[in-house]
Parts: structure tokens; sequence; C-alpha cells
């Protein structure tokens, strides 16, 4: 097909925008909202005017729809609840010299691959947004056919930021958004590594191009302690024995060869003192820094609340 496209007149072209109005109209039906980013191309006489309507809608859209993953992630999380005995332990015991009793976990198989599938699809998601973000401002903003490798950076050196700023043509984005940008960067904070975007970023990579998305398994001790005596054993002669102290109630990794959850210490040998106790148990995600030291249903919405904001801050840009 060549040539020049024909010329149109003023009604053609005014009922050109009254159809996109249209569509534009039952794409935002309350079905259907946000409406999908669309490129509409119009020939006006010897021309083509490219009309970009881009919402800060539908990048918002996309974290809604990681939040439907994080969603369903909870809702197997609790079907898994009701099986932890399939993958958790916890034995409580005296150890060989009645000294202290302990609260031992173990970690009976690995989480199911479901939750990696779900968890990796959320966090995809939000990472997606953020290049989405990065595509919009460079079509605004940009020079045209240059735009081919932009995307979100979050770096953890200024020399990497430099680099990437070159080989990721972000100068491309404007002026104004570029500055936001390098305002966000991780390297400005004291452990870069530690950043949210720097851990979103990380993660995704490591799901979409070496591995799925791990879990780690803690435990917790509960509110209540309570002291119960074991059946069939004598009570040593008073004075014998007294609390010495207890473990540190932090979450603690769980491996299948076995962790002390919690313990309680005594100055002598008692066997006749027992305790029950109630455990919190989370999944976590491996290699999400401090993140990790939540569980997965607190770290995902940490990092979807990352993104939202960082969206807001670019929001006036498009």
């Amino acid at each position: 097909m060549g040539g020049a496209s024909p010329s149109l007149g003023p009604l053609t072209v005014a009922a050109s925008l009254v159809a996109m109005a249209c569509e534009w109209l039952a794409l935002s039906s309350p079905t259907t909202w946000p409406p999908r980013p669309r490129l509409y191309v119009m020939p006006v006489g010897p021309e083509t005017v490219v009309c970009y309507l881009r919402y800060m809608n539908a990048l918002f859209a996309r974290v809604r729809h990681a939040d439907e993953y994080i969603s369903k992630l909870q809702t197997a999380l609790l079907a898994l609840d009701k099986e932890k005995d399939k993958y958790i332990k916890i034995e409580p015991q005296h150890d060989s010299t009645n000294m202290h009793f302990n609260f031992t976990g173990y970690l009976l198989s690995d989480p199911p691959h479901e939750l990696s599938f779900i968890s990796g699809d959320a966090i995809h998601n939000l990472r997606a947004a953020l290049d989405n973000l990065t595509w919009a401002l460079a079509e605004k903003y940009g020079t045209p056919n240059t735009k081919r490798n932009v995307q979100f950076v979050a770096c953890k050196a200024q020399i990497e930021f430099d680099d990437a700023k070159k080989r990721f043509r972000l100068q491309e984005i404007g002026v104004p958004a570029l500055q936001i940008l390098e305002r966000l960067q991780p390297f400005h904070q004291q452990t870069p590594t530690e950043a949210p975007l720097y851990i979103l970023t990380e993660l995704d990579n490591r799901h979409k191009h070496r591995d799925l998305v791990a879990f780690e398994a803690t435990a917790r001790m509960g509110d209540k302690l309570i002291a119960i005596d074991m059946p069939g054993v004598a009570a040593p002669v008073a004075g014998d024995w007294a609390l010495a102290g207890f473990s540190s109630p932090n979450p603690v990794l769980l491996t299948k060869a076995g962790a002390v959850i919690f313990s309680v210490d005594f100055a002598g040998p008692t066997p006749h003192i027992g305790f029950h106790m109630e455990f919190h148990v989370a999944l976590c995600l491996t290699g999400a820094g401090p993140l990790s030291k939540l569980g997965v249903m607190q770290s995902l919405p940490k990092l979807r609340d990352e993104v939202s904001e960082t969206l807001k801050m670019f929001q006036h840009l498009l």
C-alpha cells in the first residue's frame, strides 16, 4: 500500500474523535474499568496524527492484578494451614540433662510449587507495572523509534545507574522523570540491597531467568506458655530446681534437621515440669533482605505498596 493518506475534512476528523470517545466509554464500563492503554492512528490530510491514550489507571490496574494473585496466595496458604502437619512438626521435650525444655521444629517437606507460581505472578506484575510506566514516559517524551530498551532500573551503586542511563536510553523518559527515578535509586539508602525496589527487581529476575520463588518456613512462640506436670515423673526435693531463663522469642528458621524454636532453662534437672505452647508458623520469601523476616502475606503487600507509591510520584507526568 503506497501513496499519501487521503485528505479528510473537519467533519470526518470530528467523527473519528467521537468514535474514539464512544469506544473509551465502552471500555470504561464498570466491568472493564480501567480501559487498556490504546493507540489510535488517524489519517488527516497527507500526514498521520498519532493519538496515544495512556492512563495511569491502566498501570494501577496492573498493581490490582498483582493484588489478585496475593489474595489467591492467601487462600492457598489457608488451605495449606489445614494440612500443616504434612509439612511441619514441633516436638516439645526435655534435653538429655533435663535442664532445658525445648520446642524443636522440623520441616518435613518443602511447600507446594503452586505457592511459588502464584507469588512469582504477583511479583512479576508489580515489576512489570514499573517497566510499563517507563515505556509510557518514553513514548510521550522520547524520540520516535528509539525506546526499544527502555526499562525501570533499581541500582545499588551510582556507577550502575550512570551506565543504565546509557544502556537503557533513560534520557527518553524526559528530564523531570529521570530526576525522580534517580532520587528513587537504592544506592541512596544506607544498605541498597535492602531497598524494596531493589528486592522486587532481584526477585523478579530470579523467578523469570533462574529459579522459582523460594520460601523459608519460620516459627515463633505464641502468647501463652503453660506449665504442665509430666505424667509419671516425681518432683525433686524442694529447692533443687529453679527457672534460669528463656530463649529469644524471635522467629526461627525451620530445617529438616530440626531447630529449637523456644526453650525454657532451669538451674537444675527438672524432669517433672513440661510446657505447652501454641506456635505461629509462616512462609517467608527467600533472598528478600529484611522482608525475609516477614511472612509472605506481609512482604508482598509491602512490595505492592512501594510500587503504588512509586507510580504516584510520576502521575503528574503522564
